[in-house]
């Protein structure tokens, strides 16, 4: 065989492997069928008015009123056709669109940096599978987190290339650096780039420390100026975006409060803190018992729908009751609801133990510190003492929400260790150490696997507060927690399996009793079968439809229906309060109307005042003002309020107010038909000495997002 085919024939079986794969998992997609989730439907709603106008004018806005009575579009739907980065992106999805395309990203990153940290390509291949079908990534999917499962998939390159940049492999780890990290600002999921810049600085001051001890100066200030000069170049790649996300940002619920709180009283919302308030950036915070998913997938019992048979207790109940199901509200963790485990594998996490006593160096122990951190932020709210400090003190962590999702970060480490380990391995070995440290690994896991499944029931009481909804029908929660129990028993036992097979393959390779080949292939197959079996619990050939059942869920409803006939000029005109959905959860309403609600993690924060002090407790003068002319009640029924004060009207008076406080307060008293408040040391200027007149007719002539004509 040619010599350079035999040298990239691993590679080019890589890619087809990878390929295969996920065609394989995804077959739906190449069936024509598309994955229906709740948050892409909702980002269609709020994207469709910018979408529209843009196809029918060729012209790109940044300002849409389909939600929030109005709002910058900056996070929405903001043109970068101009921006190449996004080529590179293509070329690492092996230019497959998702959900294949993005698995092709995780897993070709994954295998790049595992080859240029010299690990057998092989082994590489089995890391690559590894990383890519975590079941995070799954549950990532089919939560629909389009952008930070992408940023996730270029984790692996900024990681090494940080890494070959201190082992001054200078051109290589810049390049790389650069690359992943404009890849990364591409994605625009600032949250996760946060927290893999968070382990990355503890890399870098361990090698900091490193290079001042052998006063290695010179090298240190050429490794700082690299990744310096990589991240202003790939942060300019994608200026446009960043750069509008931080001014917007100022002006959000994460940015500084416009009200001041009572002195001394304790701040009850985002509001009243500069950042996010900490009880509702922490209500995704992870408990004890859910970092045990990271070995026994169904520890907590899976998912807040977990499927279920026919001959589980709880299926067997509500038959008994008179009706069917296969899903079951088995989770019973500390999130408030959650689509599935933080499941790493039972034998990446063998493989990362086992390389925590044969991988040698200062990369173990980071690596080891990088994990325990990153468990520990996961907590929240649930280890407060720690997080506290956190939350307080370092610069914009408390501009997010959700710490459990730090454990995408992990989702990279343990296997990035494990292989490490399984390379090692392979190429040198101490026989007497490794036997050592199989022992240790397997030992502990099966040690703790067990005790999980044989004492598990009785360690826990297995109740979760959403039990309170089947209370009223007895035996449903007796069933739930037993369900719950086997759930816990029989994935701790999987589990043991696995460890005890990887264990095994390991120790007759260690005695010679099988080849490399033999123990790569008896870990890849484990490895797969492993994850393949707990993803598809979580995504599956079920969760897809055909494309005419999706574009069927944007079919107007009835009511929908009633309100077009009503307003033959369209959407520009009118807004809607839906009370048939969750109205600040969900953006659906807004596919077809200019909404008071919708859903978006940063609203504008004096909208967010407005939602929290009077849209919420049903203000009709407020919602008058943001002439709410259509409220749509539970049961989708119409209702048409007269009193709406259409897209403009003239007023008898101004009354001028000293703080925000005060411009908020006023609107319980007064008539937004007749008198306008402003807010006169920022606004006053603009109103002058000007004396209103309530005559003549103020009439909207033409409605675009960005431009509103009036006569």
């Amino acid at each position: 065989m040619n010599a350079k085919l035999s040298k990239a024939l691993p590679h080019i079986v890589a890619l087809v492997v990878f390929l295969i794969l996920n065609c394989t998992y995804f077959y739906p997609q190449l069936q024509g069928k598309k994955y229906r989730s709740q948050d892409v439907v909702s980002h269609q709603g709020m994207t469709k008015e910018l979408i529209d106008f843009r196809a029918s004018t060729k012209e790109d806005v940044l300002w849409t009123n389909a939600m929030f009575g109005g709002m910058p579009s900056f996070q929405l739907s903001t043109p970068r056709d101009n921006n190449s980065v996004r080529y590179l992106e293509r070329i690492q999805q092996l230019f497959m669109s998702r959900p294949i395309g993005y698995f092709n990203a995780l897993m070709i990153g994954f295998y790049l940096i595992m080859l240029l940290l010299k690990v057998d390509p092989w082994i590489a291949l089995i890391g690559a599978v590894g990383f890519g079908y975590s079941s995070n990534h799954f549950i990532l999917f089919e939560a629909g987190h389009m952008t930070k499962l992408r940023a996730i998939a270029y984790f692996p390159l900024i990681m090494t290339g940080v890494i070959l940049a201190f082992r001054k492999k200078w051109l290589i780890g810049g390049m790389l650096f650069m690359v992943g990290m404009a890849l990364e600002m591409n994605a625009n999921h600032l949250q996760m780039t946060y927290y893999l810049g968070m382990i990355l600085l503890i890399y870098v001051f361990i090698e900091i420390v490193v290079y001042i001890r052998k006063q290695e100066w010179r090298d240190l200030l050429k490794i700082g100026g690299i990744l310096l000069s990589g991240l202003v170049l790939s942060i300019a790649s994608s200026s446009l975006i960043i750069l509008t996300t931080f001014e917007h940002s100022k002006q959000t619920m994460r940015g500084e409060p416009i009200l001041q709180k009572t002195a001394n009283a304790e701040a009850t919302s985002s509001s009243e803190v500069e950042g996010l308030e900490w009880n509702y950036a922490m209500q995704w915070s992870n408990g004890l018992k859910d970092l045990m998913t990271s070995i026994v997938p169904g520890a907590v019992g899976g998912s807040t729908v977990e499927k279920v048979s026919q001959d589980s207790k709880f299926a067997v109940e509500v038959r008994r009751l008179g009706s069917r199901t296969d899903r079951a509200p088995l989770y019973w963790g500390a999130l408030p609801f959650t689509s599935g485990p933080i499941y790493y594998g039972a034998v990446m996490v063998f493989l990362f133990l086992f390389g925590l006593g044969t991988i040698k160096g200062r990369l173990k122990w980071w690596v080891l510190s990088a994990v325990i951190l990153t468990f520990l932020v996961s907590l929240g709210k649930n280890f407060e003492s720690f997080n506290r400090l956190i939350f307080d003190y370092l610069p914009m962590f408390n501009k997010f929400r959700a710490p459990s999702s730090i454990t995408s970060v992990t989702a990279l480490l343990i296997p990035f260790l494990g292989i490490l380990a399984l390379n090692q391995l392979i190429t040198k070995q101490d026989k007497a150490e490794t036997l050592k440290y199989l022992k240790w690994a397997g030992g502990s896991m099966v040690a703790v696997l067990l005790l999980l499944a044989l004492a598990g029931p009785a360690l826990f009481d297995f109740s979760s507060p959403r039990d309170a909804t089947y209370a009223q029908q007895a035996g449903l929660v007796d069933a739930l927690i037993s369900d719950r129990k086997a759930l816990l028993r029989s994935d701790a036992l999987r589990s043991v399996l696995f460890v005890i097979l990887t264990g095994g393959a390991i120790w007759l390779f260690v005695q010679k009793k099988i080849g490399k080949g033999a123990l790569l292939g008896v870990m890849g197959i484990l490895t797969l079968v492993d994850l393949w079996g707990v993803g598809k619990r979580y995504l599956d050939k079920d969760h897809f439809v055909a494309s005419v059942t999706y574009e069927n869920q944007f079919n107007p409803r009835p009511v929908d229906e009633e309100i077009f006939a009503l307003e033959p000029q369209g959407r520009g005109y009118y807004r809607v309060l839906d009370l048939s959905i969750s109205t600040f959860e969900s953006s659906q309403t807004s596919y077809f109307h200019n909404t008071v609600g919708g859903y978006h993690p940063a609203k504008l924060q004096r909208y967010q005042d407005l939602i929290a002090e009077h849209i919420t407790k049903g203000n009709i003068g407020v919602l008058n003002m943001l002439n709410t002319k259509y409220i749509i009640n539970q049961n989708q029924q119409l209702q048409l309020n007269n009193e709406a004060l259409g897209p403009a009207w003239f007023v008898e008076a101004i009354e001028k107010v000293s703080t925000p406080n005060e411009e908020i307060d006023v609107l319980d008293s007064m008539d937004p038909a007749t008198v306008a408040v402003v807010l006169e040391n920022e606004f006053g200027d603009y109103i002058g000495d000007f004396d209103p007149q309530k005559s003549g007719l103020i009439t909207l002539e033409s409605y675009a997002p960005h431009r509103l004509k009036y006569t």
